[in-house]
């Protein structure tokens, strides 16, 4: 689990990786619903395609986040259906 202090900005990065060849592809999108401890939706939005498969999503903590659990729940578009994929990450004093 990414651990992070309040203040801090939080980075994800992901890559996609085709199942059958095994190299990065791209996708048509990823977007991000962030939840803090109290599971309020605190963040939207869209990762940015950074290089061929893979993406990047960063958010600025504030010096009053919430302490404890924070789930950052991935939504990848790809041509047949959606993958839903939850990152977890805690915010420390």
């Amino acid at each position: 689990m990414y651990l992070f202090q309040r203040g801090e900005t939080v980075v994800i990065d992901i890559t996609i990786m085709d199942a059958e060849t095994e190299e990065p592809v791209n996708v048509n999108g990823v977007g991000v619903t962030l939840r803090d401890p109290n599971a309020s939706v605190i963040d939207t939005g869209a990762m940015t395609n950074t290089s061929t498969g893979m993406y990047s999503y960063s958010y600025n903590l504030s010096s009053e986040a919430l302490i404890g659990e924070y789930q950052a729940r991935l939504n990848i578009s790809t041509l047949i259906g959606y993958i839903v994929h939850d990152v977890y990450f805690y915010v420390e004093p």
